[in-house]
């Protein structure tokens, strides 16, 4: 061996002693580290195990129509003779859905989604140890979608019951319920946002939206979210997908909103809720918020005051920003429904409204929110509005500026939604250009197209939303 390589060898072997010390320090430190990241992580074990039997199963049971009868809806009566060419009989099918809910308490009420029993017919619900009961619907608001069940039974395992409005966005949740008809299946993920309004509804929405990526999909719908407490603090209700599954984006209504709607249902079996009489804009953008003297996007725009309102009679004024409700912020536009729903006609509410480049305080006495879902026809006022019918749709003609800001030609201006047309998503502020395929040109013919519609017939509404067109679809009423 040269002296060299004799020294390099030395060198090497008094060295390893030092890279063995930083091999196992690099190593423990991995661990470690792994250790605390795994000592973060929620044990979700024990919180299903403890708190799975106060989630439920729910079915309805329904009839719908034959195959026959669609088929002999669809063919004119003048295309045959019915004497020659009778139609056989046929039994009704049955349809049947399902979804989740659980137990608020021990003596059988069940709470879920309106959208999960508002098609009718007979609730059953099956607990986690399979006992199963029938259900009574106490009353349903299709506005929150939230519904209030009974069950004839003692000493049920209730669910507990957190605060929504402590909620933390990057909180760890996770859900109970039936995706596809998998019972009892378990997702877990974080709190991603607070106060969304609903998808598509924009600045109509009388829920603020807890939005999370815990997957959720058909048949979760109406099951409890949980904290890490295990305590229930929203309702899972809707998704965001553009392939009907799940893509990360689920909305769950806040417990704390969902208990004031089973409280007035408890009472009243129906809910009743302040109406103010404005139409917002979904901004304002930044642009527009500059243009108004504001240093920033804030509060409620106000886009139009209707006729005969709380708001008209107090004042206010197209272009209005309404900054606070009795004190309390209005950040964004879908913040306003809520904040006023949630009173009660003639509650007096002062607003903090921003015009002409000032502040000014406004004292209003609020109606109530109007719900006509038990009218069978629709109904014109004096000032030529249509009120709110079996469809429970309510318009008006579009107002000119609106119109031209849109640049449409005729339609009608959804005014109120209610039942059957916001169970379909067809919300305030939108606007009906077709109906059936047939134009809308304005509200002569939006009532001709509406009482030619048949009993059972699934009826289609092109509607225009901001900047875009799409279809709608609502079952007529037997």
């Amino acid at each position: 061996m040269t002296p060299t390589f004799m020294r390099q060898t030395r060198h090497m072997i008094g060295a390893a002693p030092m890279l063995f010390m930083m091999a196992i320090f690099s190593l423990a430190f991995s661990c470690a580290m792994m250790t605390s990241a795994h000592a973060q992580l929620p044990d979700f074990a024990d919180l299903v195990e403890d708190n799975v039997d106060s989630v439920v199963h729910i079915t309805v049971v329904s009839e719908g129509e034959g195959m026959l009868d669609g088929l002999r809806r669809a063919i004119p009566e003048e295309w045959f003779d019915r004497r020659l060419f009778p139609w056989p009989e046929e039994e009704p099918r049955l349809r049947q859905g399902q979804g989740s809910g659980f137990i608020i308490s021990a003596d059988g009420y069940v709470l879920t989604n309106n959208h999960v029993v508002a098609s009718g017919g007979n609730i059953t619900v099956r607990l986690h140890d399979r006992r199963e009961f029938k259900a009574e619907l106490v009353g349903s608001d299709a506005r929150s979608d939230v519904a209030l069940l009974k069950v004839d039974a003692d000493d049920l395992p209730a669910a507990k019951l957190g605060r929504s409005d402590d909620l933390r966005v990057g909180e760890w949740v996770f859900a109970i319920g039936s995706p596809f008809n998998f019972e009892y299946s378990v997702t877990a993920g974080i709190v991603s946002a607070l106060g969304r309004s609903s998808l598509g509804s924009g600045a109509n929405s009388f829920v603020p939206f807890i939005q999370s990526d815990v997957a959720i999909n058909p048949g979760n719908s109406g099951g409890p979210l949980f904290d890490l407490d295990g305590r229930v603090i929203g309702i899972n209700s809707q998704i965001f997908s553009r392939s009907g599954g799940f893509q990360g984006i689920s909305l769950s209504i806040p417990i704390d909103a969902a208990m004031e709607v089973v409280e007035m249902l408890k009472a009243d079996g129906a809910v009743s809720r302040g109406f103010l009489g404005v139409l917002l804009d979904s901004g304002p953008s930044f642009e527009v918020a500059k243009s108004l003297g504001l240093d920033r996007p804030m509060g409620a725009l106000i886009t139009e005051v209707l006729a005969d309102t709380p708001a008209k009679d107090a004042g206010l004024k197209s272009g209005d920003v309404i900054l606070s409700v009795d004190g309390e912020a209005v950040d964004l536009s879908s913040d306003l429904p809520f904040m006023i729903g949630r009173r009660k006609g003639g509650d007096k509410v002062e607003l903090k409204v921003w015009r002409d480049r000032k502040e000014l305080d406004i004292e209003v006495t609020l109606a109530l929110l109007p719900d006509d879902e038990g009218e069978t026809d629709v109904e014109t006022s004096a000032d030529g509005e249509l009120k709110p019918g079996a469809l429970g749709l309510g318009v008006s003609e579009v107002p000119s500026e609106l119109a031209q800001r849109l640049n449409v030609d005729g339609g009608v201006l959804v005014r109120t939604s209610t039942g059957l047309a916001r169970s379909a998503d067809i919300v305030s502020g939108d606007i009906i250009l077709q109906v059936q395929g047939q134009a809308i040109a304005g509200l002569n013919d939006f009532s001709s197209a509406v009482e030619n519609l048949q009993a059972g017939d699934h009826a289609s509404f092109l509607i225009l939303r901001g900047n875009f067109r799409t279809y709608r679809a609502i079952r007529v009423p037997d």
